[in-house]
């Protein structure tokens, strides 16, 4: 494996923290029951933004879904569950 340093585009950063920087990682949290059809345009549709906007390639972007079952998760004190 080998690891490529750059220098750091903000002053006092390190460049081993820059280059992490540059490897951005998006968390979604959500209530369970999405399709992976829906999954799979989400990611695309988040990376395809990161890659727009951010000027990273899309091989970097990381995007994670982390879902969470209705009995777990509320909104206005109410379980999703329950509405």
């Amino acid at each position: 494996m080998r690891i490529a340093f750059r220098p750091s585009p903000c002053p006092g950063v390190p460049p081993v923290i820059a280059r992490r920087l540059d490897m951005p990682e998006i968390m979604v949290f959500a209530a369970e029951g999405r399709t992976v059809e829906q999954k799979r345009g989400l990611v695309k549709d988040l990376t395809e933004a990161m890659v727009k906007n951010f000027g990273v390639p899309a091989e970097v972007v990381t995007v994670q879904i982390v879902e969470a079952p209705k009995t777990d998760k509320a909104k206005g004190g109410v379980l999703f569950c329950d509405r």
